[in-house]
């Protein structure tokens, strides 16, 4: 339970788009810088302990404890100055080369934090090229760099509340895009590189490399006049390649929190008869999860299944749309996290309502 959390998220982005063409090579050149400013006052804890079963869950009775600030004020600056030239050669090839500067700092106010403030300054590569044999057939083939957060710590280590330092990432993928009349295929191999956040002797610390190899598919369309279809779905096989000295169980295992596969499928009726109304449903499912980097006990996977109405109108010559979506519709007890030394509550059925209105 947290309370009196407070954040504040600041985003500016400035961009510059041309096109041109030098040699018999075609050229669309995009600059531009982004801003990022993250902020959070703080907040308030309170922690009590119950007996619980993890494969058998049973009722807890409520509970009052005592709140206690545990976090922080902390604050993260993230600025970007970045150049990508997207050249094509003829109908068929295409290159896609770039850089991104990342200039990024991150101070927090927390005593406990060995070391309050980070600051880091790198330059990022990305590379891709495109083949196109057919119209409707396209197969690339990419790699980038990146500096990305490693995480904050939690609440059960002796750091709460410090942001880690940023660490570089790489990642590697060759896909192929399709499509088939009114629908679209898609698939890609892939390999990701990045930094390990584990505990160690209660401090949260980035210590290690995690590796993710997989297979991403989807497939998206109209189905007839009146049906829209989304399938899509990921194998993965994560491990931990790396481990820094004090965490050497680690080596070999799955991270923590990380399914092996996960799958989607979502379906949209429009109703011929009633113009404007729409009934979708969807079944999401997640496979089994470690609870820890050591992978000393799993969750096991869980699938849900949503359920909405959307309708379109008009209104005082305004497009209105109106949105009804029911989350875990059959109320399904699971897991949805799994990390950290804790486990996340999966949300009950949840009715959410929206309304847009385009002026």
């Amino acid at each position: 339970m947290l309370k009196g959390q407070e954040y504040t998220n600041t985003n500016h982005r400035v961009e510059a788009i041309g096109r041109f063409a030098t040699a018999g090579i075609g050229h669309e050149l995009t600059i531009g810088a982004t801003y990022n400013r993250r902020a959070s006052a703080g907040w308030f804890n309170g922690t009590a302990r119950a007996a619980q079963n993890l494969y058998d869950p049973v009722d807890i009775a409520p509970v009052s404890p005592t709140l206690t600030q545990t976090g922080f004020p902390s604050e993260v600056n993230d600025r970007g100055l970045y150049v990508f030239d997207r050249m094509s050669f003829g109908e068929q090839w295409q290159l896609l080369a770039g850089l991104r500067k990342t200039v990024y700092r991150s101070e927090a106010s927390n005593p406990s934090s060995p070391v309050p403030t980070y600051r880091a300054d790198k330059v990022t590569p990305n590379v891709s090229v495109m083949w196109k044999p057919l119209k409707d057939l396209s197969v690339y083939a990419s790699a980038l760099r990146g500096l990305e957060e490693t995480g904050t710590a939690p609440l059960n280590t002796d750091n709460f509340g410090q942001v880690l330092p940023p660490a570089v990432s790489r990642q590697h993928e060759l896909g192929v895009k399709a499509r088939l009349g009114a629908v679209l295929l898609q698939t890609a191999l892939f390999q990701t590189d990045r930094p390990l956040a584990t505990t160690i002797n209660r401090v949260y610390q980035v210590g290690g490399e995690t590796r993710y190899r997989g297979l991403e598919f989807s497939a998206s369309g109209e189905i007839g006049r009146d049906f829209a279809l989304v399938v899509s779905g990921v194998v993965l096989d994560a491990e931990i390649t790396k481990v820094g000295t004090g965490n050497p169980l680690e080596l070999g295992k799955t991270p923590e929190n990380t399914p092996k596969n996960t799958l989607g499928v979502f379906g949209e009726y429009r109703l011929p008869m009633v113009p404007g109304l729409a009934l979708n449903a969807g079944v999401y499912h997640v496979g089994k999860r470690a609870v820890n980097n050591s992978n000393q006990a799993w969750v096991d996977g869980y699938q849900t299944l949503s359920l909405g109405a959307r309708y379109q109108t008009r209104i005082f010559d305004k497009a209105v749309n109106l949105q009804a979506n029911l989350d875990n519709a059959t109320n399904r007890n699971y897991w949805s996290t799994a990390g950290n030394g804790l486990l996340g509550v999966g949300a009950p059925r949840t009715l959410r309502l929206t309304a847009k209105v385009d002026f």
